[in-house]
């Protein structure tokens, strides 16, 4: 698409108090999407120096949904994807890798997103996004934020959710450990004490002989 016809489509979006977020692969695509003003980039899988400059410049931040294109590359033949699929997966998800640690490197903004709904890439698994992020580089807080604060200023809610303050919405997760640690027990549901919806819990377990 050229930048005209992308600058239509932010404009409207705009117009209806919506955010853009444009799903390339390709550092043209990208580089197209940011000079029409997108606010978010998925994937940016093919990231080159000059789309990395122009995203930290304008603020544009980076979605990476590794996820997406990791779950695929671990898909074994016969798993119902052709076969050369399967191959540019593989390959595709090492070149991620390098755009994604240049991201974090050159201090684009990143927030968590998991692209679910492509192959084995399931809704409600979102926290397996968190520990390839910290697999390549991210700190544990690092994820966590980029699925909290960074995510809620990225569409624009951050007035209500991403961080723990008087007036927010108050939103949580209780577990048991410590992720912080151990970022993959997030991905434990037998570990989930509590969920509050708007300041009030929504579902808890017994508190008792949970330790820290």
């Amino acid at each position: 698409m050229t930048v005209e016809e992308l600058q239509a489509a932010v404009d409207e979006a705009q117009r209806a108090g919506r955010k853009v977020a444009a799903h390339a692969h390709g550092s043209s695509g990208m580089k197209n999407a940011i000079r029409a003003g997108a606010h978010s980039i998925e994937h940016a899988t093919l990231m080159d120096e000059e789309a990395a400059t122009m995203m930290k410049r304008q603020g544009v931040f980076m979605v990476p949904t590794l996820s997406a294109l990791a779950t695929t590359a671990a898909c074994r033949h016969g798993c119902g994807i052709p076969e050369s699929a399967l191959d540019k997966a593989k390959s595709m998800t090492k070149r991620h890798h390098v755009s994604f640690k240049k991201a974090l490197r050159d201090g684009i903004q990143i927030a968590m997103g998991t692209d679910a709904g492509t192959p084995f890439n399931f809704h409600g698994e979102n926290a397996q996004e968190l520990e390839r992020m910290v697999a390549l580089g991210m700190s544990p807080m690092q994820a966590i934020l980029a699925s909290t604060s960074a995510a809620a200023r990225l569409i624009g809610i951050q007035d209500q959710v991403g961080t723990i303050e008087k007036g927010k919405l108050a939103d949580l997760l209780l577990f048991k450990g410590n992720p912080l640690r151990h970022i993959d027990l997030l991905r434990e549901r037998s570990r989930i004490i509590g969920v509050m919806q708007a300041g009030k819990f929504v579902a808890r377990t017994a508190f008792k002989d949970v330790k820290r």
